[in-house]
């Protein structure tokens, strides 16, 4: 039977009136800390003035108000005792409030919080207040205790706003893929993205293939990772299908698609006619009307006189310039690569495909490929390179596999539907581990850009996407190590290792001592 121990946590919040003399500041004193803290979560010495600094954060983030840590008082208080010691407390006539608590932990796994708050024109306890729960969510207990015995302070404007624009919410994808035989050059960038994706029960993903002859298959909304991945993994091409074939497929989507389906994703390399693009649209609007989001993704033997009309589907549906590409070398030396994004084509560097491979979806270094020059039938990324050796009377040496954006691009739509598209984007590494943090404030992206190779404490907001976990993109915080709560700051690796038991509160966060690699914005 395994042994239980108990550590509660008490927080209380002294506070006055400019009436009587009184400052406008908070003071945080040292927890009280009782129980076994589990070794493996805390540093047991620290504990009382890690959850002093901790609350600091904490108030700061949630109320608009001037808090400091009390420095002075060296051993934790209870309610009770505070309330005794109220007199000496507010001897700092600077000091209108004071915020105190205590842990009790409940065995290895389990805390309670106590928190409470007092009047330093008053003398007396005001506020008394109590959460349970996992180690593991204790920050969101301090925080929501800290919010119930505060009402008095008013609600930092930046948390509001974080509440109103950023709660996750559940939502369904529905992946919709024609699976014929010319796709098989496409379906290996598919797969690994969608391998990415992490179902859920309150995430399902829901798969949709379309074979030749209208073979259509609807998979069970998915929300075990192993069968999901099994699935994905079973995705193959083969024989032709028809532009008959693609609309009665969505069509039956339409019919059977899952309550709370918020994004759609379409893959095919079909070329419509035009009342195949009327069709599509019509498609594409009903799901709209529903409240889904469509993303179309051309694939790589989509025809660029089809391409050139996807305009004509931006009311309805987002359609993406994918980038395809493969490397030609030629006998005399020579190498190019040569891309497709969108109907457009372009010549560039032999080393265009890394670019490319690492997300970046700009042509900017390279120049237009003349298709005017060509044939229609040469405009094809199988053709391209040995129409253009026989026009400059070259050779050709080897033509490299496919290369694309495409995962990118599938990211792109599921993080910016989930509110986590980030115009700029920093690579830091935790130890050993390399993430990138999304950020949307040009200010803090440039001072992680100025510390380049140096390390800084980055705080997160983190939260789970079909893709991983990612963090909201509108709040980070940059810390000096006195001002970092040790008690929130994670290693990345373990935060990754201990992702199936964790479940990450996006109103949470999360420290990282990180080394600043590289950076990007779009």
């Amino acid at each position: 039977m395994r042994k239980m121990i108990i550590l509660s946590i008490t927080v209380f919040l002294i506070f006055g009136s400019s009436l009587f003399g009184r400052g406008d500041r908070m003071t945080v004193l040292p927890f009280r800390i009782s129980g076994k803290p589990p070794a493996a979560h805390f540093n047991e010495a620290e504990l009382s003035n890690h959850a002093m600094y901790a609350a600091v954060f904490l108030t700061k983030s949630v109320r608009d108000y001037q808090i400091q840590p009390n420095t002075l008082i060296k051993t934790g208080l209870d309610d009770t005792a505070a309330e005794a010691h109220l007199n000496s407390i507010c001897s700092d006539l600077s000091i209108s409030h004071a915020l105190g608590g205590q842990l009790l932990f409940i065995g290895p796994s389990e805390v309670t919080v106590n928190i409470f708050t007092a009047s330093c024109v008053r003398k007396t306890i005001l506020y008394r207040d109590q959460s349970t729960g996992s180690v593991n969510d204790l920050q969101s207990l301090m925080r929501k205790t800290i919010i119930r015995t505060t009402p008095f302070l008013a609600e930092n404007l930046v948390y509001s706003k974080l509440q109103n624009t950023e709660t996750i919410k559940d939502n369904h994808i529905q992946v919709v893929i024609d699976l014929s035989g010319s796709m098989e050059l496409t379906l290996p960038f598919i797969r690994r993205a969608l391998d990415q994706f992490e179902p859920s029960v309150n995430r399902r993903i829901t798969l949709t293939t379309i074979r030749p002859q209208t073979a259509i298959t609807h998979s069970e909304p998915f929300a075990d990772l192993s069968r999901y991945r099994s699935a994905v993994a079973a995705l193959h091409g083969s024989g032709i299908t028809t532009e008959a074939d693609i609309i009665e497929g969505l069509k039956r989507t339409n019919d059977s698609i899952k309550a709370n389906t918020r994004q759609l994703l379409f893959f095919s390399d079909a070329n419509f006619s035009e009342k195949g693009v009327l069709d599509l649209q019509q498609q594409f609007r009903e799901f709209r009307r529903d409240g889904i989001q469509v993303a179309f993704f051309p694939c790589y033997d989509s025809d660029p006189s089809f391409l050139e009309k996807s305009g004509r589907f931006d009311r309805v549906a987002k359609v993406y310039a994918t980038m395809y590409g493969r490397r030609a070398s030629f006998t005399n030396g020579e190498a190019w690569f040569f891309v497709r994004k969108g109907a457009a084509f372009y010549v560039c560097s032999e080393s265009f495909g890394s670019d490319m491979s690492s997300g970046k979806n700009s042509t900017d270094s390279c120049r237009l490929f003349p298709a005017h020059r060509y044939s229609k039938s040469d405009l094809d990324l199988n053709k391209i390179a040995q129409a253009y050796a026989s026009r400059n009377n070259l050779k050709v040496n080897e033509i490299s596999p496919v290369y694309s954006d495409l995962e990118f691009r599938i990211a792109d739509f599921i993080t910016n539907q989930s509110g986590s598209r980030a115009v700029y984007r920093v690579l830091v590494a935790n130890d050993k581990q390399a993430f990138w943090i999304g950020l949307q404030n040009k200010s803090d992206y440039n001072l992680l850009a100025q510390n380049q190779n140096q390390k800084i404490y980055v705080g997160l907001h983190l939260k789970r996407t079909p893709i991983g976990i990612e963090n909201l993109p509108n709040q980070i915080y940059l810390t000096k190590p006195a001002d970092t709560p040790q008690l929130f700051v994670l290693d990345y690796q373990r935060l990754l290792t201990a992702t199936s038991a964790l479940q990450l509160n996006p109103r949470d966060v999360w420290f990282f001592l990180v080394e600043v690699k590289d950076f990007r914005h779009d």
